[in-house]
């Protein structure tokens, strides 16, 4: 995709992202409360994210693989499931998952 459109694109999809993933796009101020993060900061993290799509019931990562992407949930749910196959939680739309494994370089314990 050609830069100029792709900053168009992102653009476009500010507005709509930093509502979804508030929580992703904010930070506490001095006084504790959340502030978003400014529009220049989110089109820098959304020009550099890699979108995937996955079909329903497609394993996206397993017991001892190494975390390597921080994925943001636009739609859908993703289900984790025990070692053994147990359902343990769910994520669904504006959640985002990976951000601890890539930054204390954690493995997977589940299926994701």
């Amino acid at each position: 995709m050609p830069i100029q459109l792709k900053e168009q694109l992102l653009k476009i999809l500010v507005h709509e992202e930093k509502l979804q993933f508030k929580y992703l796009f904010s930070d506490l101020d001095s006084e504790g409360n959340f502030t978003i993060i400014s529009d220049s900061t989110i089109i820098g993290i959304l020009s550099n994210i890699e979108v995937q799509m996955y079909e329903c019931n497609h394993m996206i990562i397993t017991p001892g693989e190494e975390f390597k992407d921080l994925i943001l949930l636009k739609s859908g749910r993703v289900r984790t499931l025990s070692s053994k196959y147990h359902y343990l939680t769910e994520f669904g739309p504006g959640s985002f998952f990976g951000d601890y494994n890539i930054l204390f370089q954690l493995y997977n314990d589940r299926y994701l």
